[in-house]
C-alpha cells in the first residue's frame, strides 16, 4: 500500500502505461520498427498512480511525512 500526498488515500497504487495508443497505431501502421520500439517504451516506463486520483505523488505510509498527514 502506499499513501497518496494530494487527496491522501490509501491503498494500493494502479499501473499507468505512458504515452498514446493513437501514436503507437499509427506507428504500426507506417513503420513497424519504430512501433515496435514505441510499444516496448510504453510497456517498460510505466508508473505507478493513486488509484483516486490519479497523482504519481505517493509514499509508503511508514514514512514520517505521511504518519505527519495521516495524523492530521
Amino acid at each position: 500500500a502506499k499513501y497518496c500526498t494530494q487527496c491522501g488515500c490509501l491503498g494500493p497504487p494502479k499501473s499507468k502505461v505512458q504515452g498514446t495508443f493513437l501514436l503507437e497505431l499509427f506507428l504500426w501502421c507506417c513503420f513497424c520498427f519504430p512501433g515496435f520500439l514505441y510499444t516496448l517504451w510504453r510497456i517498460t516506463n510505466q508508473v505507478k498512480v493513486c488509484r483516486e486520483c490519479g497523482s504519481a505523488s505517493l509514499i509508503p505510509p511508514t514514512s514520517p511525512r505521511a504518519q505527519q498527514l495521516m495524523n492530521r
